[in-house]
């Protein structure tokens, strides 16, 4: 057996006390000005840019609008190692791991994911969690994405026996409905302004379909939607358009690839859409068919609300849909799992007046 096979199958507790003693003696010659200056040039410490007033103010509106059926927890800042990279599938090199079997928290629906799968106990009604807690990715963002190393959110999620297909898409329809009311409640507060909210769905198995279709290398297509040229049906060479309207699922079709089953689960999705359209009027709802982004990460149905700020720019607040995770954690295929994030830092920057 080689080193890192030794490696791989020693015990944590072993693998923990091992690079203890190197972490020990490296931090034996660290001075004060050492931990100043790290301090100051690590993006990953310190306070965030948010005025911390406002940042709070987002999560108190929230959680006054916040339906009851939702259970508000409060979680530790770290996860099971290996939990996002094993559930969501996004890369390890993008989360900070820890010398211990834990590592820093990087997508607070995990745990939600996690608790939901702890608490299930075959109950008749869904599992409802929220929650609001501060991340840490380890990639770097660009300025102009508003996006930061660490971060603030909102999530909820909503766990159900899939007794029949109906289940997903009412917890859907319900996450899609408590977000509207919840931006609504923000923006009637008087100290933020979004306008123009629009609600984009879409079927993550229409891009899957796609890759097996065409035949493209999976890991190069995964890599291109990482990027700010996301693949399109335009430059895939696909008949299909970008978006369409409720009332256009049976209009639409393709020569070049069979998506009946994918728009059919829309045309199921339609009676929500019509019945969150009577509710919220001043919203646009759309399909939009070539949604990339997600791909592993959501399982089939999921959606986008994004909204304009008082300059007129356009970014996505909240993004959601049904997952396979608590499957794989419950060994039981019969469970759905829906969770949703708003990114009510990003928001408290860009939308608060």
């Amino acid at each position: 057996m080689n080193k890192s096979e030794d490696i791989i199958t020693m015990r944590w507790s072993k693998f923990y006390s091992y690079l203890l003693s190197i972490v020990f003696e490296k931090v034996k010659s660290l001075k004060h000005s050492d931990i100043r200056q790290n301090y100051e040039r690590n993006a990953f410490v310190g306070p965030c840019s948010t005025n911390a007033r406002t940042l709070f103010n987002v999560d108190s509106v929230i959680l006054e609008a916040l339906p009851h059926e939702f259970e508000l927890l409060d979680f530790s800042p770290l996860a099971p190692i290996g939990a996002s990279s094993t559930l969501s599938e996004i890369s390890q090199k993008t989360v900070l791991s820890t010398i211990k079997d834990v590592e820093v928290l990087a997508d607070i629906t995990i745990l939600l994911a996690l608790e939901s799968a702890k608490k299930w106990t075959d109950s008749v009604s869904p599992l409802c969690f929220a929650t609001s807690g501060r991340m840490v990715r380890m990639q770097k963002f660009s300025l102009e994405s508003n996006l930061t190393q660490h971060f603030r959110g909102f999530a909820l999620s909503s766990t159900q026996k899939n007794s029949d297909s109906q289940i997903i898409l009412d917890l859907i329809g319900s996450h899609i409905f408590s977000w509207l009311m919840i931006l609504n409640a923000l923006n009637s507060s008087g100290k933020y302004f979004l306008k123009n909210i629009k609600v984009s769905i879409s079927n993550t198995h229409i891009m899957e379909k796609v890759v097996q279709w065409l035949n493209i290398d999976r890991n190069a297509f995964s890599k291109s939607i990482r990027t700010d040229e996301k693949p399109t049906f335009k430059s895939l060479g696909i008949d299909i358009p970008a978006t369409i309207n409720p009332n256009e699922i049976d209009s639409t079709s393709s020569e070049v690839i069979d998506i009946t089953d994918e728009l059919r689960l829309f045309q199921l999705f339609d009676p929500k859409i019509k019945e969150l359209a009577n509710s919220y009027p001043d919203i646009l709802f759309q399909y939009h068919l070539e949604r990339s982004a997600g791909l592993g990460y959501h399982s089939g149905l999921c959606f986008k609300i994004s909204a304009e700020n008082m300059n007129g720019k356009r970014c996505s607040l909240i993004d959601g849909g049904a997952k396979d995770w608590i499957k794989g954690l419950l060994n039981n295929h019969k469970m759905v799992f829906c969770s949703s994030g708003f990114g009510s830092e990003m928001f408290a920057k860009l939308y608060a007046i």
